[in-house]
């Protein structure tokens, strides 16, 4: 047999990288094998070719990969944190049913597998894989019908482990709230830089002042990356379709000084048109404000503020009718203001 040495005795296979320890190393050797796994009636041989089985003091060493593929379980890794006791975390998510079809959006973004309509609780479950990076986007899962029109819909937020974005090929387990109004033909998975939909099945807002319209609540201070964390989103309350006007809303962070304001972040946001579905939610993904001006300069103590730009006055028509109508007031709120300190700022919330 030949030798080989490695510091990684267990060949998991997460990546294409050969981990090596310092000090002490480990002596292990090829051991050329045909590895089947046998489970319910079926079999499956192991893909060895580029990740062969190792022997190390007299055991044989399979790469976890290669068995989690033959087993239909999912395989995540991710690096050294606290959350892990500074050590590699490895997690293994094996079910006894058959995985099923793996989803994927249309540029690449992610991969769902393992999805589950939990109709109790009128939620979805499944594992989100990141395969390209998804910059602030939002993840929609929708329920096709036979007709091809869509009939459930729910937004994920770009995932994230210990309050970082999720890397590239990391995945996680997620559950999010899923109303569908009809039957389920297929499934899809669509990533968009904003406005992302969820189909609900009734809700009540304070924030509303007419049907519909947005909703700016005070921003929630986000601990793990130190920063605010806004949320706007516009709510149809209606239990019929609308159609609404263009609507263009810019958000942004206002340094207050002596009475004089100066914008240090702004985003315009994409256009939200058309048709929006009855009962529906969309969400706007706004970045987290991390504290930094416009030149990535921590911010010093003081008074601040953030808002959003848009019309008082929206029109809108109602698809079944044709009816239209103007929401007078379009938000309820449009401005929130913060008086930081440098204990805040240096430390979060």
């Amino acid at each position: 047999m030949k030798k080989f040495v490695s510091g990684m005795i267990a060949g998991i296979g997460i990546s294409a990288c050969t981990i090596v320890f310092a000090s002490p190393s480990l002596q292990a050797y090829l051991f050329p094998s045909k590895v089947t796994v046998h489970m319910d009636g079926a079999h499956s041989q192991l893909d060895l070719i580029n990740n062969p089985v190792i022997n190390y003091n007299n055991k044989a060493y399979i790469p976890l990969r290669a068995f989690s593929d033959a087993v239909n379980a999912e395989v995540t890794y991710s690096p050294p944190s606290s959350a892990s006791d500074g050590k590699s975390a490895i997690d293994l998510y094996v079910s006894s049913e058959s995985p099923g079809v793996t989803l994927e959006d249309t540029d690449g973004y992610v991969s769902v597998s393992r999805l589950s309509v939990i109709k109790d609780t009128d939620s979805i479950t499944g594992i989100l894989r990141v395969n390209k990076e998804l910059s602030g986007r939002i993840i929609e899962i929708h329920a096709v019908g036979k007709d091809n029109t869509i009939t459930g819909s729910t937004v994920i937020l770009p995932p994230s482990k210990d309050s970082a974005p999720a890397a590239n090929g990391e995945a996680i387990t997620f559950t999010a709230p899923f109303y569908a109004r009809g039957l389920a033909d297929s499934y899809e998975v669509v990533v968009r830089d904003t406005w992302g939909v969820m189909y609900t099945e009734g809700f009540h807002d304070g924030f509303l002042t007419d049907v519909a319209g947005l909703v700016f609540g005070r921003p929630a201070v986000n601990e793990g990356v130190r920063g605010i964390a806004p949320v706007l989103e516009f709510k149809n309350g209606s239990k019929d379709d609308i159609v609404i006007d263009p609507l263009q809303v810019e958000y942004e962070v206002v340094r207050i000084d002596s009475g004089k304001e100066e914008v240090i972040y702004s985003r315009r946001l994409p256009l939200l048109q058309g048709l929006l579905p009855a009962e529906s939610i969309y969400s706007a993904k706004l970045p987290v404000w991390d504290f930094k001006d416009k030149e990535g300069k921590t911010v010093k103590p003081g008074k601040y503020a953030v808002q959003i730009k848009a019309p008082s006055s929206l029109n809108f028509s109602y698809k079944s009718s044709g009816e239209t109508q103007t929401i007078e007031k379009l938000s309820r709120y449009t401005r929130w203001e913060y008086d930081l300190t440098a204990r805040q700022i240096n430390d979060g919330f």
